[in-house]
């Protein structure tokens, strides 16, 4: 009885955290994932983690892992868009318009932003 009352109360927490995370803004799908990784840690780190502790425990746990998710979609969308070169384009030239864009955005940064 005492286990089925834990499983329970840990549900629940677990949904609360799930809708706080939708909140912030990842899908459902996404923040599922999120709680599911969370939860694996939870049992993973059990016996080193205060019992009075565990909901703040478990929201920072979920909150650096959304980061996580963040920071790696953030540094894909980056790699995909700078590195993006058709197939038919010379290697040289695809070369010398990344060294124009850095020199254009070097030249944009030294210009005050009402010139901008």
């Amino acid at each position: 009885m005492k286990n089925e009352l834990m499983l329970q109360l840990l549900q629940d927490k677990l949904k609360h955290l799930e809708r706080y995370l939708i909140r912030l803004g990842p899908s459902r799908a996404d923040a599922e994932d999120i709680v599911q990784d969370t939860v694996y840690k939870g049992l993973l780190y059990l016996d080193s983690i205060v019992p009075d502790r565990f909901s703040c425990w478990l929201y920072r746990v979920a909150l650096n892992r959304y980061y996580d998710m963040l920071r790696k979609r953030n540094r894909l969308e980056w790699i995909i868009e700078d590195d993006f070169v058709e197939v038919n384009e010379i290697p040289e030239a695809v070369l010398l318009s990344k060294e124009q864009r850095e020199e254009i955005d070097q030249v944009m940064e030294s210009l005050t932003p009402i010139y901008k």
